[in-house]
């Protein structure tokens, strides 16, 4: 006979129900043993996917941790879910009597006049229009700051869409200026005690010298600031043999030794940032250059006269070539960053004006913006008036200066 727990032997039904108690139970322990055991390898995998999600956004914030001040923060924040209203909608007039330029900043349209930098957002509302005392001055813009400056003068400002970010005078006179993809700035004034021109690069207060270069040869034209703001590269011109030469000056924040590029026979006036490499716009030809210096690529004109051009930061250059002096019966050759034509348009007429903007190309000429793809296809056209002056593109938008007015013409 079995025993109670108690210690008391069981009576013979109560022996009988235990053990039938014990072989019903006995399955369930069963099956707990035979339960298995979860795989070490898809455990060991989920962990290393978290490990690498991690590094890498170390890494990604490592890199870009200049977004991460609290300015920076803002701008982002109100680019990109900042609501300032619905306007009623192209044209809009510019408030002083004379443009400078007209872009596009981030989504938004920027117009400089003689008087104001005003800004516009996609449904013509105006976000801000802020007075400027300037008796030249010029637009260089980020994805959500602009540079004005005041060529031949010493004053400058920085805006981004809630305030004036930062107001200054310069030493000397402003002679080029640029800002960054990162918002650093950069300005040339000519020089002084035997200097033609200095450079001078801005720390992330906008008030700090980061970085100072001065020549007493090399007279600076135009200059570029990288997009992450630890390099320039300037457009200079020079005496030679009683001539004139011109330079690509290539300059590291972390090097006291420029770089120089020299030519004899063109002259450079412009020089910008594309596709991760430096493009110089010169009288002749377009040249390209990695950011070392190396790897040089060239684009000639031939014969012909160079009537407009413009290019993006992605890596798209257009420039509009006619064999005339007064610009007309133009072409247009489309180009990577390494100066290969992917694409031409011939038989455009004059054109006024080029813009850029992803793989589109729009093209103004005298009653008509026309866009076309990489390889030179047609797209869209739109008439416009007979004054339009100057385009910029904006995903599938064109925006029109036609006087001290500007339109938008849908080219989808």
């Amino acid at each position: 006979m079995l025993r109670h727990k108690s210690g008391r032997l069981r009576r013979p039904e109560e022996a009988a129900e235990a053990t039938s108690n014990m072989q019903e139970e006995e399955p369930r322990l069963k099956l707990v043993k035979k339960r298995p055991k979860r795989k070490r390898g898809l455990k060991l995998f989920l962990w290393l996917c978290v490990l690498i999600l991690v590094a890498g956004g170390t890494a990604w914030g490592i890199a870009n941790r200049d977004l991460f001040s609290g300015v920076r923060i803002e701008e982002w924040w109100d680019q990109t879910f900042g609501n300032y209203g619905t306007g009623e909608g192209f044209p809009v007039t510019a408030a002083g009597s004379e443009v400078a330029d007209l872009e596009t900043i981030g989504g938004d349209v920027a117009l400089l006049s003689d008087s104001s930098l005003q800004l516009y957002n996609s449904t013509a509302k105006e976000i801000y229009s802020r007075q400027h005392k300037f008796q030249t001055p010029v637009l260089r813009k980020s994805d959500t700051r602009a540079l004005v400056y005041d060529r031949g003068s010493t004053g400058y400002r920085i805006e981004n869409r809630k305030r004036t970010v930062a107001t200054g005078k310069a030493d000397y006179n402003l002679i080029a200026g640029d800002i960054s993809k990162n918002g650093d700035v950069v300005l040339v004034t000519e020089g002084s005690g035997g200097y033609v021109s200095e450079l001078t690069a801005l720390g992330d207060d906008l008030k700090t010298v980061k970085f100072k270069w001065s020549s007493a040869s090399n007279m600076v034209v135009d200059v570029a600031a990288a997009p992450d703001g630890n390099s320039a590269a300037a457009a200079t011109v020079f005496a030679e043999n009683g001539g004139l030469g011109s330079s690509l000056t290539l300059l590291d924040f972390g090097s006291d030794t420029p770089t120089y590029l020299n030519f004899d026979d063109t002259l450079f006036f412009a020089v910008r940032y594309c596709g991760g490499r430096i493009i110089g716009i010169g009288d002749d030809r377009i040249v390209s250059v990695k950011p070392d210096g190396s790897d040089m690529q060239e684009f000639s004109y031939g014969d012909a006269y160079l009537a407009a051009w413009d290019f993006n930061e992605d890596g798209y250059i257009a420039v509009s070539l006619s064999p005339y002096e007064d610009r007309r019966e133009c072409s247009v050759s489309l180009l990577d960053a390494a100066l290969t034509e992917t694409g031409t348009v011939s038989g455009a007429g004059e054109v006024r004006g080029i813009s850029c903007e992803g793989g589109l190309t729009a093209v103004l000429v005298p009653g008509n913006v026309n866009t076309y793809s990489a390889d030179g296809s047609a797209i869209a056209s739109a008439q416009t008036s007979a004054s339009a002056s100057k385009v910029a593109l904006k995903g599938q938008t064109a925006y029109v200066l036609e006087g001290r007015t500007v339109s938008s013409y849908s080219l989808s």
